[in-house]
């Protein structure tokens, strides 16, 4: 028999099946644990499950992004950076950024650079290199920004191939590719022959592998532009080879011969000294009734002149030579000879005159005064602007100068190391000669 605390708890369990829809079955299984022990409620169990937070950037961050990654390496192309800019820039020009940002392109100067930097228009030679400012726009969404390039374009390079001779030699230029350099010595040596060759523009190049040495009637000379594309090929033409002196037998001089008036002298401020000249037999000119007064005299020649004018005793016969490159057929040979025994000259330590070669000032005034027999006093110094010159000038130059025998450049220079014109030798000559 249950008992009344049964009975109650029967009770309360119907009541509690119609409230919880529970089955009879598992109410009456709870029941028995009920009057067996109190079960304890579930516990309330919670999983939480972890989130991520993902962050958009922003238009204005991303196109930033896509300023900074846009360097000068990706616009210069073939240049060599954008401070030498010669061709086009990088074909095509960046027009999507990294991070997916448009990119448009606009020249400051379309005129030398286009738009898109496919067409680069260098300035003229000696116009000067142009800056010209490259702008990129960067664009994403409703943000834009604009990053700026700073091109040099650089000038065109010449196409100058010319060149012109320092006084002593005809350089044709008729606008050929194919030029004359004329009147050049018979055996003018090829450091003295590109020593009177003057370029037209500094950076030009010259091959001069077509030279010989001495120059012959035939040689080339290459002349290339800045460009180096533009090119002129010059043909040397020497004079005839002068013809060789019979050695003389006695110390009778050769009966003198006068030179037609030389048309190429007459309006020249040294016209007086030459025709004073010609007229005594002492010069012949270069043929064609010219004199050539502003081209350079050689040694040999001014040696001959000298002992000429000065009437210097000649060696009655050549037995032997005093120096190596002047033989005893040449046509210079016994004035050299003649000058070198009476000490007006020495030549040079490698025991060479080098008759063909041009003579400076300094040596021809030396020379000159030596074989004149004048008295070289001593003389204040000459003042001139450039005294650089050694001792073997310095009396020779001063004593010149106190007798006006001459006077220097309206800057005040002397210049003894330039090569002396024919018509300053003749100035001198004469008036050394009127100090006795």
């Amino acid at each position: 028999m249950k008992s009344n605390l049964q009975k109650l708890a029967s009770s309360m369990l119907a009541a509690f099946m119609v409230l919880t829809s529970i089955s009879p079955m598992a109410m009456a299984d709870s029941l028995d644990s009920v009057t067996q022990a109190p079960v304890p409620a579930p516990a309330n169990l919670e999983t939480t499950i972890p989130t991520t937070t993902i962050t958009t950037a922003t238009d204005a961050e991303l196109v930033a992004a896509d300023k900074e990654a846009l360097v000068d390496s990706m616009i210069q192309g073939l240049n060599l950076d954008l401070n030498n800019v010669t061709t086009s820039l990088t074909n095509p020009l960046p027009s999507i950024g990294p991070n997916g940002s448009t990119i448009t392109w606009a020249s400051s100067d379309y005129t030398v650079v286009s738009n898109d930097g496919q067409t680069v228009i260098r300035p003229a030679y000696l116009a000067g290199d142009v800056t010209v400012p490259m702008f990129a726009t960067i664009k994403k969404g409703p943000v834009t920004d604009i990053k700026v390039f700073t091109l040099k374009v650089l000038q065109s390079p010449s196409s100058v191939a010319s060149v012109s001779s320092a006084g002593l030699y005809i350089v044709s230029a008729d606008g050929n590719t194919v030029e004359t350099i004329s009147n050049v010595p018979f055996a003018t040596s090829k450091a003295n022959f590109l020593l009177n060759i003057a370029k037209d523009e500094p950076t030009q190049t010259l091959v001069d592998t077509g030279l010989q040495d001495p120059v012959v009637t035939g040689n080339t000379l290459i002349v290339t532009a800045q460009d180096g594309t533009t090119s002129i090929t010059y043909t040397v033409k020497t004079l005839d080879a002068p013809k060789k002196a019979t050695p003389a037998k006695a110390q009778k001089p050769l009966p003198k011969k006068i030179a037609e008036p030389f048309t190429d002298s007459e309006k020249h401020w040294a016209n007086e000294y030459i025709e004073n000249m010609r007229l005594k037999g002492i010069i012949m000119g270069l043929g064609n009734s010219n004199f050539g007064p502003d081209l350079q005299i050689t040694r040999g020649e001014l040696v001959k002149i000298a002992m000429t004018y000065y009437k210097k005793p000649l060696p009655k016969r050549l037995q032997k030579k005093s120096f190596s490159d002047v033989a005893i057929t040449d046509q210079y040979a016994f004035y050299i000879e003649a000058a070198k025994n009476a000490h007006f000259i020495k030549g040079f330590k490698d025991g060479t005159f080098k008759p063909n070669e041009m003579i400076s000032r300094g040596d021809a005034l030396k020379i000159l005064l030596l074989a004149s027999d004048t008295r070289i006093t001593k003389a204040p110094d000459a003042e001139f602007t450039d005294e650089d010159y050694n001792d073997r000038y310095d009396k020779y130059i001063n004593f010149a100068k106190e007798k006006d025998v001459v006077i220097g450049y309206e800057d005040g220079t002397f210049r003894p190391n330039q090569m002396i014109t024919r018509a300053e030798f003749l100035k001198i000559i004469s008036l050394i000669r009127k100090l006795k």
